[in-house]
């Protein structure tokens, strides 16, 4: 429908350029007919081709996109943007306009504003306005958490800037420019090296350390600690370049599972950030009995490609048997914008058992968008007996510290090449902060 609306536009003004035919399309349409109408989800609104056809004046912003496209933003401090729009009279006497804009949806305290607020175009000529978007620190420090932006859901401030002729006439009409920003509070928690060790009472091997863990960032964030088993070199082309990759084990009851049962989750942080998980695939194999051979997979994937071979922007932890037959999925904690992702899986879903607990394990990970594959080494787990303590989480206002207490058992540890805790904080900037690694300490010798 939008191409043959330009189709017809095209042909009433054959001399118009394909950005101001766009621009004509967009600046006319009406979202009043769309009832749930979402700029992110809609654009402009519905098409209205007599409109366009007809429309005197048109707006020109974000390189051809008739958009102001603000982008995704983490920030440390308050938030101000400034964008240009050009607003065009392709008619024979001046248009006055009056720019204002509004919000759609929650507006998380933003403010928008045009200068000039009211500006004169001449007939045949063009003027530019500056769209600022702006949010001050505190509401910077409000924002939602990162995992609000989670299976298939993005936190956006989003509305329009609208130029409202004046006067009436005939093709002059109110023209709309969607405006949309997807921003993120940072945390910044920053972690220690671990602490002299200690031996634990009655063990010889088993050991107790801590690691003082601090939030420097506008934004709260929390400490997740998690057995670090995978350390993998910037070597892929792709925002999908595996950095590093852990396993954290809980009681089963914590994904609904038996008391008998273990509840797992694997975290696989990238080197730099993507937009959305959803143009990767994580697939992680699970050699249970030392062959050398997967004997169960927990792979990370867009539900809708897993499911219907179409994405649908939702991420999850699919769990198969080695012929990857389909055993359970979980919705995966993999936000937008962000660069962790943490895929959980009952132990008995992948064929663990108190009697049968280890493992090894690696990751490979496949972009999408251009066909890269980036492997890693392999790691061994014990999820009944681990060699080092996982699952301790702390929660960092901006400002806070705190110091998290360790464990670990250097038999193990030295056996199975755990190479100590990584430490997930999904509200830190994309990439090596969202996964700080804390090696095991050196313990006292025999």
């Amino acid at each position: 429908m939008t191409a043959g609306s330009a189709a017809l536009v095209t042909e009433a003004h054959p001399d118009w350029s394909t950005a101001r035919i766009k621009a004509a399309l967009m600046n006319t349409a009406d979202p009043s007919l769309d009832l749930t109408y979402n700029p992110r989800l809609s654009g402009a609104g519905v098409v209205q081709v007599q409109r366009a056809i007809d429309t005197q004046g048109d707006i020109l912003a974000g390189n051809g996109q008739s958009t102001l496209s603000y982008g995704a933003e983490q920030l440390l401090s308050a938030y101000s943007e400034t964008l240009p729009m050009t607003i065009e009279n392709t008619g024979s006497t001046p248009i006055t306009y009056s720019i204002a804009g509004s919000f759609n949806g929650n507006a998380l305290g933003a403010a928008v504003s045009a200068s000039p607020s009211s500006v004169t175009v001449p007939a045949g000529a063009s003027q530019t306005v500056q769209v600022t978007l702006s949010l001050s620190r505190a509401q910077v420090a409000a924002l939602p958490a990162a995992e609000a932006s989670n299976f298939g859901t993005l936190v956006t401030i989003r509305g329009a800037v609208v130029a409202t002729p004046t006067t009436g006439g005939a093709g002059r009409y109110a023209l709309r420019v969607p405006f949309l920003v997807a921003p993120r509070g940072l945390s910044r928690v920053t972690t220690g090296a671990a602490a002299k060790p200690r031996p634990a009472a009655g063990s010889g091997s088993s050991f107790t350390t801590s690691v003082s863990v601090s939030n420097s960032g506008v934004h709260s964030g929390n400490a997740d600690v998690y057995a670090w088993g995978i350390s993998d070199a910037q070597d892929a082309d792709s925002v999908y370049d595996v950095r590093a990759a852990g396993l954290q084990v809980l009681p089963g009851a914590a994904l609904g599972g038996d008391d008998s049962d273990r509840s797992l989750v694997f975290a696989v942080n990238v080197h730099d950030g993507w937009s959305t998980p959803a143009a990767s695939e994580v697939d992680i194999p699970i050699d249970s009995n030392g062959d050398g051979d997967p004997d169960a997979w927990v792979i990370g994937i867009d539900f809708g490609q897993a499911t219907a071979g179409s994405y649908d922007g939702r991420y999850v932890s699919l769990i198969t048997d080695a012929d990857f037959n389909v055993v359970d999925a979980w919705v995966a904690t993999a936000p937008m914008n962000t660069s962790t992702m943490e895929l959980p899986v009952l132990a008995s879903e992948i064929g663990l058992s108190a009697a049968q607990s280890a493992f090894r394990y690696s990751v490979t990970a496949f972009d999408a968008t251009n066909g890269s594959v980036d492997p890693t080494s392999t790691a061994s787990f014990d999820a009944w007996n681990p060699a080092v303590s996982t699952g301790q989480f702390e929660t960092l206002a901006p400002g806070a510290g705190a110091t998290i207490p360790l464990a670990y058992n250097q038999g193990a540890v030295s056996s199975s090449k755990v190479k100590g805790w990584l430490v997930v904080t999904l509200d830190d900037a994309s990439g090596a902060a969202q996964a700080d690694e804390v090696a095991v300490p050196h313990g006292p010798k025999p």
